[in-house]
This record gives C-alpha cells, structure tokens and sequence, in this order.
C-alpha cells in the first residue's frame, strides 16, 4: 500500500501555522495523487485540527498525537521517531513530506528506482551533512524498520562517533542546530548499514533554488514561481525563510 507520512505541531513558522502549510500542501497533493492514504502525528491533536486536516484530504487519514514529553526534541526528529507506531507493512510505499512545501506531480515516481531509503542532496552542499530530508521515499521492510529501530535507540544514547562530535560542536560554539537530517546522515556512515540500499533522487524531487539566492528575497520568490511552472518537478520545498514566499505564492 501507499502512504504519505506527516507529522506537525502547533507552532508558526515565519508567519504560518503547520496546519495553514498542511492545507495547501494537502490540497496539492490531492490534485497530482488522489485517494492516497494518509499517516498523521500532530502535537496536541484535537478534533478542530483532525477535521481541518480530514477536509483538506481526500482520502483516509490515520492520526496518532506525539506526547508532550517529546516536545523538547528537534522538530524533524519526530518525523522518524514516529514511524514505528504507524504499522506500515513490509512492502509499503512511503513518501514523508515536510509541511512547507506544495507537490506539483506524482510523487511516487520516486519508486521506479531501486532503494530502501532515498533522500535528495541538501544544497548548499555539506559534506559531512550531504543530504535534505524534507522529501524522504522509504520501501517499508525488515531493513528500514531495524534502521528506525536503531536510530530511535540512538536518539537516547548515541554511539555514532560523528554524532557524538556533532553534539561537541553544538555544545561548544552553539553555532549548529542539532537536527534529525544531520543524525539520519551520522547513522547512513556507520558501517552497520551497508546493508541498507541508500539512494539520492534527482533535485526535481525535493526542488528549491540553489544557493546563490538569499532565502526569502524577491528574487528567490521569482526562481520559486520559474520551478513552480516546471513539469519536470514534482515537490516544491520552501524551506527554511522561504515560508513567506510560500504565503505569497499560495495566498495562505
């Protein structure tokens, strides 16, 4: 079966709420793959929210709420932290989107590669942290459910060297925020996966301008509307300070 995988919180984001981002790319989403289910994790779920979300997808949504004992994690944490309480079965089709960002073709055309897991390169390009996890496609199977098994133990207790120097630099120049795609990229150099069949999707998957454009500016939201029009893309991301382009764009 086919899921897309989301997980939000009560927050605002640049001047918009998750809910408000949930809607407009729910809508988009219906429009390029209509009928596909949904898997929800929302903080604090009440019925306001699980109806606001029920009306702006088609389909069956299923919601589970994310404890307030875990509000103190990094916000795309949760995205993996979560998935082993969704009850995928070996076989399944996952595709996690983050919230910011609006699908403009058929996202599952991710599968006809070969893979596990596949991510898209982050740009600007990182060397030690290569990848963006705001478009992440995953076969569910014994392999990827051991890999989120681990990192869940992980997240409590790392023993991945490079997230262990991650969490120095953290600390001692608090110049980095510690999130889940740079863990998901310590955890992928651990030899233990080499089992795991890893892939990198074309940009096209998890687009966004490159960075020679300053985030939020006017000639950013101008490259935004060029790769909008693209039908080459498939998922738009206005990630990080693109949010107000997004309202903009998408009247939110």
């Amino acid at each position: 079966m086919r899921y897309v995988y989301i997980v939000g919180t009560n927050s605002h984001r640049s001047g918009l709420s998750c809910l408000d981002m949930a809607k407009v790319m729910l809508k988009s989403l219906d429009e390029h793959y209509p009928g596909v289910a949904l898997k929800c994790f929302w903080e604090d779920l009440d019925e306001e929210t699980k109806n606001t979300i029920r009306y702006s997808h088609a389909a069956p949504v299923h919601f589970g709420v994310i404890p307030l004992r875990d509000l103190e994690l990094p916000f795309d944490v949760w995205k993996y932290k979560y998935l082993l309480q969704s009850e995928f079965q070996d076989g399944d089709e996952i595709i996690m989107l983050d919230l910011d960002g609006i699908v403009t073709g058929d996202v599952f055309d991710a599968f006809r590669y070969n893979f596990d897991l596949a991510f898209t390169q982050r740009r600007p390009w990182n060397s030690l942290f290569p990848i963006n996890t705001g478009f992440v496609a995953m076969r569910w199977s014994d392999r990827t459910r051991k890999f989120v098994e681990l990192w869940n133990r992980e997240i409590e207790n790392p023993t991945a060297e490079s997230y262990k120097e991650l969490l120095d630099m953290v600390e001692r120049e608090g110049i980095h925020e510690c999130r889940g795609q740079d863990y998901i990229c310590c955890l992928l150099a651990m030899a233990a996966f080499t089992n795991i069949d890893i892939a990198v999707l074309p940009s096209e998957f998890n687009w966004f301008p490159g960075e020679a454009f300053l985030e939020g500016s006017l000639e950013t939201q101008a490259e935004f509307e060029k790769g909008l029009k693209d039908p080459k893309n498939y998922f738009i991301h206005f990630k990080g300070n693109n949010k107000k382009i997004m309202r903009e764009l998408c009247n939110v």
